[in-house]
Order: structure tokens, then sequence, then C-alpha cells
């Protein structure tokens, strides 16, 4: 089956034309709109179709010079699209032979009719017969072209793992991990690249690639229009240099340059007092001066104080109009924001709104799924939401679910959700979500019992929503263990030894090591 995924439309009704003679082929591949992007000759050029399925090989469509008249342009267009690509596989080494691609690039132009000697040309009713008239691809060449398309060499860990000797150890396992994450899935694939002319919810548990796609969607956007003004932002601060290097290396893939700070920037929900953050830049927009952390938490607590803070600048701007100032905003880790900042922030962006929020289903079990769009950004004069969700065919997607997680064993996340939900507390459940049928709709299947209210369930995560590498590599009574200690010296004495034995036997690297404390504040008491 092809995956439709809807970047930029350069036409959109020779779009729509394309997509209608495909999307009734039984192939295996994906038919990319306004994707990749690359440099020709210091400019950047937009791909207008790029199609790669396995049974056929690689064809790129000419959609843009369908009216012209001028032959040599049409040749000129035809040879730019073909440079662009192609040097962008011939990077890649295992799809070399000697000095030539080890895999035919296809290019041609989409006409009424065939009105040149010297183009490829078909008309739209040729193309099913054109698509499946290629040679194949390998396995290994379908995985390495979609991979350099979808640029995810940026996502190979920069050090190697020359250390690992043993095939049994965890550093092997991780180092075999760290291979097999080549491609995005079909999912990963539309929230990266498709950005409807209107708000955008991206879900999933953790470890599905929210934050990798946010920062892929950025350096996309940026690349195809660098004076629009973008700000991707969070609250953790353990992000920024994430987000920072991810968003750069994907924008370097695309154009081979740095990123434009003035118009896409990083930056802290709240800030600092060493840097601006969205909050702030916000306020002195409206001329009002933002509160610091401090001030605000004594003002309204230390768990209310963002909301607090961004619900005293929405009370300043209640009854004026403000000038939006921003052309996108990506927020990761939405779940930690509180619906004033939502509703402020939607003020500051111009229409249509472009406004992208991504959140783990299951990040605060004390709500376990963030308020609908109709509440998060409020409604307008006549009670209307400001923001709803619909997913059209043939559309970019407002409301994409990453339903594979590619960090987290399955049994870590199933431990995790059941200590949170409290399954197995004596004063019974902390909480239980509402509707049995959000069970698998974040991924878990039943294996014994009958999923409904008021009977005895037994339910494991589905095999489709994760990775074979976790079943192959690693056990489940090795992907969890725990320990019981008298005293905090004692703990951090066995964590200490653990770590030691990580680093001198099972050939981890110290980056591969997280220490978690699951109260900061509380940490030197």
């Amino acid at each position: 089956m092809i995956d439709f995924v809807f970047g930029k439309k350069t036409n959109p009704q020779a779009v729509n034309g394309l997509v209608d003679q495909l999307k009734e082929l039984d192939l295996d591949g994906t038919l990319y709109i306004g994707y990749p992007i690359f440099d020709v000759d210091d400019d950047s050029l937009l791909t207008d179709a790029l199609l790669v399925t396995q049974e056929h090989g690689v064809v790129i469509f000419d959609l843009t010079t369908s009216s012209i008249d001028d032959e040599d342009r049409v040749v000129e267009y035809q040879d730019d699209l073909y440079r662009g690509l192609s040097r962008k596989f011939l990077s890649e080494r295992q799809l070399v032979k000697r000095r030539d691609l080890t895999f035919d690039i296809n290019v041609v132009s989409i006409r009424q009719e065939h009105d040149f000697d010297d183009v490829e040309i078909i008309t739209l009713d040729e193309v099913p017969a054109y698509v499946t008239d290629g040679d194949g691809l390998s396995d290994r060449e379908f995985k390495l072209i979609n991979g350099n398309i979808q640029k995810t060499s940026v996502l190979k860990p920069a050090r190697k793992r020359v250390k690992v000797e043993n095939e049994d150890s965890l550093g092997a396992a991780i180092k075999n991990i760290e291979k097999e994450i080549a491609n995005l899935d079909r999912w990963q694939k539309k929230a990266a690249i498709e950005s409807p002319e209107k708000p955008q919810r991206i879900r999933g548990l953790a470890g599905c690639g929210k934050t990798i796609i946010l920062s892929m969607k950025a350096a996309y956007l940026h690349a195809i229009d660098p004076t629009l003004n973008i700000v991707v932002t969070f609250q953790s601060r353990a992000l920024y240099q994430q987000l920072e290097k991810l968003v750069s290396r994907f924008y370097f893939e695309h154009l081979k340059e740095d990123i434009d700070p003035e118009y896409l920037q990083i930056m802290h929900a709240w800030g600092s007092t060493s840097s601006v953050g969205l909050y702030a830049q916000i306020c002195l927009e409206i001329g009002i001066f933002p509160l610091s952390w401090g001030d605000a938490k004594r003002k309204y607590g230390i768990d209310n104080a963002f909301e607090g803070a961004c619900a005293e600048a929405l009370k300043a701007i209640e009854n004026i109009e403000v000038k939006p100032i921003y052309d996108y905003i990506l927020i990761d880790e939405a779940q930690d924001f509180p619906v004033s900042f939502f509703q402020l922030i939607y003020r500051f962006v111009k229409n249509p709104k472009h406004i992208v929020w991504a959140y783990d289903e299951l990040q605060n079990l004390g709500e376990y799924s963030m308020l609908p769009p109709e509440n998060l950004f409020g409604v307008d004069s006549n009670g209307t939401p400001n923001v709803t969700l619909v997913n059209e065919q043939g559309k970019p997607q407002q409301d994409i679910m990453l339903p594979v997680c590619y960090r987290n064993p399955p049994w870590t996340l199933t431990l995790a959700l059941s200590l949170g939900l409290g399954i197995y507390r004596k004063e019974g459940l902390v909480r239980m979500f509402p509707n049995p049928d959000f069970w698998d709709h974040i991924g878990y299947e039943v294996v014994g019992g009958t999923l409904d209210f008021d009977t005895k369930v037994s339910l494991q995560r589905s095999r489709e929503r994760t990775p074979e590498y976790f079943y192959d590599l690693i056990e489940p009574e090795n992907a969890i263990k725990y320990e019981r200690f008298d005293d905090q010296a004692s703990q951090a004495e066995w964590v200490a030894n653990q770590i030691y034995q990580n680093i001198s036997s099972d050939e981890l690297e110290i980056g591969d090591i997280l220490i978690v404390f699951p109260d900061a504040y509380t940490l030197n008491q």
C-alpha cells in the first residue's frame, strides 16, 4: 500500500490528480509531496512529488512545468531535480557501486499531451503504467533510500561503540538497536512533513519520537520559507540542547547551511535571567513586565506558578486587539503546560493559527488525556471553539497518533502504567480510564478475560506497537530490576556499584545511563 505524505503543494490540482491515479495501486512505498528539499546552485528546490516503491524503484514527478512552452526550461528543471536528489543518494556509500548509483532515478513531467520530443513526458492517465514499469529495489536499497530521504542519518550516534566486544552484552544490544532505527514509520512521516493550514496535534507514548518529529518539522518549514517566524518551545530545560542540535542538523541536511536564529527560535516557554522565553517575549510585546519564577511561585504557589503568570498576561489583553507575531509555534511535551498558556499563545499566532502541540498520552496520569482542543484554546465571541480537529482524506492530517514506541521496552511501559494507575495498590486503584476502549487506543491488547466494566482482564503491550528488536535482544526479566533499601546511603552505594558494572563489564557508555530523582525539590533534604 502506498503511503501519501503531504508536504507543501506547489500545484494542488496536479497533486490531487496524481494521488487519484496512484491510490488504487497495490504497491509498497511512499509518495512524498513537496519533499525532500535540497539546494541547487545556491537555491533551494522543492521536489514536487517523489514516489519510492520497493517493486518499481524511484520516480520524481515534475508538476511545475505543465504550462511552460519552453522545452529547454522543462529539461533544465528535470535535470535540477535529478541532480539534487542523486547528490543526496551518492553520499550514501552502500547505494553506490563504483561511481554510479545501484538503482535508477526516473524523472518525468506530467503534461496534458506529449508536446516535446526530448523530454520524458506522460499524461495523468499513463501514470499507473509508468510507475509499474521500473526495476525493483532490494530490501537494503529500499531501506537506505527512505532513510536518506527522511534524513534519519541525523539520529545515528555521534560516537561509535568501539568498546563492544561481547555480542551478549548490554552495549551490544543497544548497538544493534541503534542500527535498526533506520526509517520513519508511516505515522512519523506524516507527523514530520505534513502541516495543515490549521492547528495540529501529535500524540504518543514515551519513546515514539515526538521530539524528533517536531525537530524535523521545524527544520522543513524553515527550509521551505526562511522568513517564517517559527518558535519551538518546551517546559523542561533539559530539552533545550537536544532540540537545538536536532533542528540544526535536520536543517543542514536540507540545504547544507545553518539555521537563521532570527526566524527559527528554540525557546523555553518561560525563560530565565539569561535568555528570554516565549512567555516573557509575549509580555514584552503586550507592554507588561513578565513575572519571574520566584515572583510567580510566591504569588500562585509552586504548582500553579506558570498558570498564574500566563493568566495575568491573558487578563492584560482581555478586551484589546493584539497583533500576532508568530507564523508557527511548535510545542514539545505539551502535557506540561496549563490551559492559560495555550490560550495566550493562540492570540499571538497569525492566521491560520499554525500551532503544533505534541504530548504524551499518559505522562500525566492525573488527567489521563489532555483536554480536547475545544477546551485548550477557548471559544470566540459567539461561543464557537477556536480550534477543532478534523482529519480529511487526501489532505495533511490535523490529529496524528504515533502508536509505536521505539525507545522503551514493552515491559517497562506496562509496569510504569500499572504503578501509575495503582493496579497493585491494596487500597485500590488511584484512578482508571473512563472508557475501556482507551486501552486499545494506547496500544494494549487483551490476553485473558474481557475488557469491560466490573470484569477481570489481563492486558499486554500489543506486538504490532513494539519493534521486534526488543523481543530479539532483551529478556523481560532483564528489562526491569528493583531493590529495596533501608536508608539513602545504602541506595546510593548500590546505584554507584551498578553504574560501575555497567561501564566496566556491560560495555555501556556513560551517556547510556540516566539517574532519575522522583522529586528534585527535595533532593538535598
